[in-house]
């Protein structure tokens, strides 16, 4: 690169001196976003502003470039555009008058926002800022750039869905980071497709921390809501905030990245709280998922599940872990408000009869009552047909099997329809019932969920391994269990890259089989030890401290009589080989120029 003034000021690359950069095929004649900050701004002396890739109502998001390390950056600039705009020729922001007070309460908040999120830098699945300053009249946060994909893109070009097995891989890291935060009061509330990115490496991220102003309504700003992503109570003026706000956001997000579409608008489902969920679909998801995701999806925000840790649970299926949680909350088993009707005169038909139920005189917990004995009844034919039919030969078992399955799926919805909130999976069941006519006996037979979910847990449980000690990088999955890793912490006692603990606990019980167990990774001691890299060239002697878990902050030349030019003296700070310093702490390479000058040497004798 010849100088700076060849930089492409939408990707960073060098444009060897060509109008359009030869990478992306950007040109500066295209002009930068109204108001933003003109190309090549320069902040701190050290951050070159470059095009504006995301605006919203509170800030400016650019690309950058750190003249410093040499490298792309991210700017997150503070803008709230509805009460300030951009002196004309200046860098320089004005408050539109009248505004001043509202405008430094945001200012204040967004710097303390930027600061908390700040200390979460080591979690893997959020962004990362490590500089925050003031200039211009407002403020800014730094970040590293990365060449992420937002969700909402990646999964249309996964063909509209993911699989299960791939959004869980992508999600339980996410759940894990935003339940540490929410462990230190620091929370999101604008968790969407949008806001999750994919990373170079497959991972996925958090990113876009905007202050509570533009996250709920009736702040000062408009806010910015994704349609079927905020939580009822961020419609409300004065609505009260918390955990359960995120968790809704996030299984939105996942109800996405398993279906390719997101839930009507919390106002919109205040009215008709259920989901438009194809058949297709449901029969791909485990029933576990589903009931998890029913939970987490409550539109009233005290009847949702209140924390990422009972969300991470329950779409573990694993009883052991929720039980754990028994003694702060109760498990809400309630039937899943999926419709896998995707039939218009299917839906209003239901509408209508369910209008005609609700103006009866009998009460509502009475046909709930009625529902609940229907399918306990339902049940025990089921089971004791079962049990006759074991006494058959192999093919009149399949046979028996398939018409009790559409029996019971029958029972189960017919309860569901009067009670209102039941996977609505008639037509499912009807299709079976003329499959078992028909003689045919398959294994995709469309049974309800409550049915699906008791043969799994009953039929497909399998011990909960002990995975505690063993490296993670060694591990495989199975058919029996998959591995994902949710975080990583400080060990004294387990070795960098091994296993601290897991969920389910080892020796807890049983599991659903083929079921992920999320587990936390070692970092090793917090506490590390500067290793000897005197003699050392530069490169070899920087490799060797990150490699002991510590961040080389640059090297330092000095005069040196005893070593040679371009070797390795020590560290600069005082520090010295030897010494104890925490994971990660920033060092200094000290490099030797050489002998000191004997100039010196020969005007001091004089």
């Amino acid at each position: 690169m010849t100088g700076y003034e060849h930089l492409c000021m939408n990707c960073m690359s060098d444009t060897e001196g060509k109008p359009q950069c030869p990478h992306c095929g950007f040109s500066e004649d295209e002009p930068q976003h109204k108001d933003a900050l003109p190309y090549r701004t320069v902040l701190q002396e050290r951050y070159m502003v470059g095009r504006v890739k995301q605006t919203d109502n509170e800030s400016f998001t650019y690309i950058g470039f750190d003249l410093q390390q040499l490298c792309a950056v991210q700017i997150h600039e503070f803008f709230p555009k509805e009460i300030c705009a951009r002196m004309d020729g200046s860098a320089d922001i004005a408050v539109i008058a009248g505004n001043e007070v509202l405008f430094d309460e945001f200012l204040n908040e967004f710097i303390t926002y930027q600061e908390a999120v700040a200390k979460f830098h080591e979690q893997p699945a959020v962004t990362d800022i490590f500089d925050i300053f003031e200039e211009n009249y407002t403020a800014y946060a730094i970040s590293p750039w990365a060449e992420a994909l937002a969700l909402r893109e990646f999964v249309e070009r996964s063909g509209g869905s993911l699989s299960w097995n791939a959004a869980w891989k992508l999600v339980m890291p996410v759940i894990s980071t935003v339940s540490a935060m929410y462990a230190s009061g620091v929370g999101h509330y604008g968790i969407s497709p949008d806001t999750l990115r994919i990373m170079p490496d497959g991972s996925m991220q958090l990113s876009s921390f905007s202050s509570s102003a533009v996250r709920v309504a009736d702040s000062g700003l408009t806010p910015d809501f994704v349609r079927g992503c905020a939580a009822v109570e961020q419609y409300e003026s004065g609505g009260k905030l918390g955990e359960y706000t995120d968790v809704y956001g996030l299984a939105a997000s996942l109800f996405f990245m398993l279906t390719g579409v997101l839930p009507k608008s919390a106002p919109e489902r205040l009215r008709d709280p259920r989901l438009l969920l194809p058949a297709s679909t449901l029969r791909s998801i485990p029933p576990h998922v589903v009931t998890a995701l029913a939970n987490a999806l409550q539109v009233k925000p005290e009847e949702r599940t209140q924390t990422f840790e009972r969300f991470r649970a329950e779409l573990s299926a694993a009883p052991t872990a929720t039980a754990s949680l028994e003694e702060t909350q109760s498990l809400r088993r309630i039937p899943s408000p999926y419709d896998d009707s995707v039939d218009r005169e299917e839906r209003a038909r239901r509408e209508e009869e369910e209008q005609q139920e609700e103006k009866k005189s009998i009460p509502r917990f009475v046909w709930i009552v009625l529902a609940c004995v229907a399918v306990l009844v339902a049940v025990t034919i089921g089971a004791v047909l079962y049990q006759a039919s074991r006494a058959e030969t192999s093919g009149s078992q399949n046979s028996s099997a398939v018409g009790t399955s559409s029996s019971v799926a029958s029972a189960v919805d017919a309860g569901s329809g009067v009670a209102g909130k039941g996977i609505q999976s008639g037509a499912a069941a009807s299709d079976d019932a003329a499959t078992s006519k028909n003689g045919a006996s398959s294994s995709s037979s469309q049974v309800s969920s409550a049915l699906s979910s008791t043969n799994s847990l009953s039929s497909e449980q399998i011990d909960v391994p002990n995975l505690i000690g063993k490296r993670f990088s060694s591990l495989s999955n199975t058919s029996d269990y998959q591995v994902v890793q949710t975080s990583k912490e400080f060990s004294d006692s387990i070795q960098e890259g091994c296993i601290i603990s897991q969920t389910p606990q080892p020796g807890s019980g049983k599991m659903v089989k083929g079921s992920a167990i999320s587990v936390t990774v070692s970092r090793g001691k917090a506490m590390r030890t500067l290793p000897n890299i005197t003699g050392m060239s530069y490169e070899d002697a920087k490799s060797a401290v990150e490699a002991a878990g510590f961040v080389p902050d640059g090297k330092e030349e000095k005069a040196s009589d005893s070593v040679n030019t371009g070797e390795v003296i020590g560290y600069g700070g005082g520090l010295t080989a030897g010494s104890q310093q925490y994971y990660q702490y920033s060092v200094t390479i000290v490099v030797s120029s050489g002998p000191a000058s004997t100039d010196d040497s020969d005007e001091d004798d004089g």
